[in-house]
């Protein structure tokens, strides 16, 4: 039984599935009430068949009519017609009832068969004002309520009931007339109220419906401008990326010359003073130019994502000092002292790309040179950090130094591209503002994390970690003994372009 439920149920759900959810709960409550009516009436024609009253043949085609319109409403109920159902449901149970109650010759119990009546009316009305049509509606309840009156005033008063019967009878017709309309007033407005919020939320969720139709629609279609554009940026950093690294190609070779060409010049002992100064700033101005052209060749890099790294063993200490080496012609110039330490527990040979680190630091080293005033100082320490284990360690790099410090805002965008400590820094100490940047992409590629830690006017402290795995220490390897060579007599001849 429970299965056949589940059936009908999931039938009905189908057949109104475009429809609302009080649409189909009202569907639902059409053929529960049919089922409860048909129930009613085969217990009513038991009760024919066991009392034997008078017209038996009259009753059991009156209950047959109710019988049919019951099946007839769930077969249009299936097929979608739902007002036809009610229409039909209403009209197929009144009509025979109120008929048949004037072609019954007698009644053994007048005033229980009005009361019967009553009580039939009372569903059929309630029925009529649910499920039927507002113009079916109305005619039914007034067919309902021309039978009752016609009922109680011809059979029940014209059969001669007398005393305490006469009484119920008058109550009934009476009071039952009252209920009747208050009935069918109240039950219609209440079914249009139902109706009218039921038209107001239909009408609210089309709306609603129509808003997210073109929302999605408006989402789409910035969506899909939104990846044209994305596409298209991407397509221009690419056409940048290569303009910038075939232009830093290009112009490196020329630029290459005129340092070396001004370097051998500067060889000459018959040059003037002047024209010594003149050449030492045409190779000091080179050496910056290639600089930059450096950076952004890197950075472009860095951006396309085409920066690779070629990991090998290296010594630490070594790779300290050289990197400072390269930086301490420059400090002294300025009377810059820069002092370096290598925690003593650590290895001496890592596996890393030793010429990004070396990149790394000498970033940081040229940075603190070019904001550290003359007679300063200038500390880089390596130690390690937390976080190590057998065959990695995370190993703390700090370069300290004296200079010109920043603020906490500066210090948040160090590290952004073209970024200096003010306005004015580019026009006083040179740079682009690359460095700091390609430092800090250079770490977080290589699995680290950078930061600083600077007060103005008290120096800064730039300081970043790395994991490196450590490497076996090679220094116990022989060097392999060189074998004198014979002189061959020969010739080089070397031929460059540009």
């Amino acid at each position: 039984m429970f299965k056949s439920v589940i059936s009908l149920t999931n039938r009905i759900d189908e057949v109104y599935a475009e429809a609302s959810i009080f649409y189909r709960l009202k569907v639902r409550m059409l053929v529960f009430f049919s089922a409860v009516l048909a129930v009613i009436v085969l217990l009513n024609v038991v009760k024919v068949l066991w009392v034997a009253p008078p017209a038996v043949e009259f009753r059991l085609l009156t209950n047959g009519f109710i019988l049919a319109s019951c099946a007839l409403a769930y077969k249009w109920v299936l097929r979608g017609w739902l007002d036809r159902a009610g229409d039909g449901l209403v009209l197929g149970s009144v009509i025979p009832v109120h008929a048949v109650l004037f072609v019954v010759p007698e009644f053994t119990e007048s005033v229980a068969a009005g009361l019967q009546l009553y009580s039939f009316d009372l569903i059929f009305l309630l029925i009529a004002i649910v499920f039927a049509t507002p113009r079916i509606a109305g005619l039914a309840f007034l067919i309902i309520l021309a039978g009752f009156i016609a009922f109680n005033q011809v059979v029940v008063f014209s059969g001669g009931v007398e005393g305490s019967l006469e009484f119920a009878a008058r109550a009934l017709r009476r009071e039952g007339i009252v209920a009747l309309l208050v009935m069918f007033a109240i039950g219609t407005a209440l079914v249009r109220l139902l109706r009218e919020a039921h038209r107001r939320s239909m009408q609210v969720l089309a709306e609603v419906k129509t808003s997210k139709d073109q929302l999605e629609e408006l989402v789409a279609e910035r969506t899909s401008d939104l990846a044209a554009a994305t596409q298209r940026a991407d397509e221009a950093s690419r056409a940048k990326s290569d303009f910038l690294a075939n232009m830093s190609h290009e112009i490196r070779t020329p630029l290459n010359g005129i340092i070396a060409a001004s370097e051998l010049i500067l060889r000459h002992p018959d040059l003037p003073p002047k024209a010594i100064e003149h050449t030492r700033l045409v190779t000091e101005s080179g050496e910056l130019l290639l600089k930059l052209i450096g950076d952004i060749l890197d950075f472009s890099k860095i951006e396309a994502g085409e920066l690779s790294f070629e990991i090998h063993q290296f010594r630490l200490r070594a790779l300290v000092a050289d990197t400072v080496a390269l930086i301490e012609t420059r400090a002294a110039s300025l009377n810059i002292e820069i002092e370096q330490t290598v925690a003593p527990e650590l290895a001496q040979c890592y596996a890393a790309d030793s010429f990004r680190l070396r990149q790394i630091i000498l970033n940081l080293l040229s940075n603190a040179v070019k904001f550290t005033p003359p007679n300063g100082r200038i500390t880089i320490h390596v130690e390690p950090a937390t976080g190590a284990d057998d065959t990695a360690a995370r190993l703390r790099f700090s370069v300290r130094d004296t200079g010109i410090g920043m603020d906490e805002e500066t210090a948040q965008r160090i590290f952004q591209r073209f970024t200096q400590a003010d306005s004015s820094t580019t026009r006083r100490f040179g740079g682009t503002g690359l460095g700091l940047a390609i430092s800090a992409r250079l770490v977080e590629m290589m699995g680290g994390k950078i930061g600083v830690e600077s007060q103005l006017g008290s120096g800064s402290d730039f300081h970043f970690t790395l994991p490196l795995e450590v490497a076996p220490d090679q220094a116990a390897t022989a060097a392999p003994i060189p074998l004198p060579l014979a002189p061959l007599g020969l010739h080089v001849l070397l031929a460059e372009d540009n």
